[in-house]
């Protein structure tokens, strides 16, 4: 990928060039995920389904998750900077701090879209589950 650096405080630096982002060496990328369910309110009974008789009526529930812990960890991750046009012996003699922290910023990142995909998955499903109890209960929220 291309890649430009501009640090505007002393010293000032800027540089272009490709970078190479390897990941084939470790173990590659863990991600932990904590997430509690619970169960929501139930229908009222004057909006739930009577049975055949009224001999039993459907108990409808929604089951509701929170995310409680995204968690995001890379194994060994290598920048290999290409055709740079300043500071070659920056990149060499700082290389491992600057692997730190594309590392610790790319664990924050993936982490928030992780986040986010879940949150935006629960909203679909209660969407879906939302629509399909309208269809089949006759129920309008």
């Amino acid at each position: 990928m291309v890649f430009f650096y501009r640090q505007k405080k002393f010293p000032t630096l800027s540089d272009t060039g490709l970078l190479d982002v390897d990941m084939t060496h470790g173990n590659g990328m863990t991600i932990d995920l904590s997430l509690s369910f619970s169960t929501g309110p139930e229908i009222p009974r004057e909006k739930q389904v009577e049975r055949v008789h009224d001999t039993a009526r459907t108990e409808a529930t929604a089951v509701q998750f929170t995310v409680d812990k995204v968690d995001v960890n890379m194994g060994d991750l290598q920048l290999i900077f290409h055709d740079t046009t300043n500071h070659d012996f920056l990149y060499s003699l700082f290389g491992a701090r600057i692997n730190s922290r594309a590392k610790e910023a790319i664990e924050k990142d993936m982490e928030g879209r992780i986040r986010d995909l879940l949150v935006q998955s629960k909203r679909a499903v209660s969407e879906t589950a939302s629509n399909a109890s309208e269809m089949i209960l006759g129920v309008s929220h």
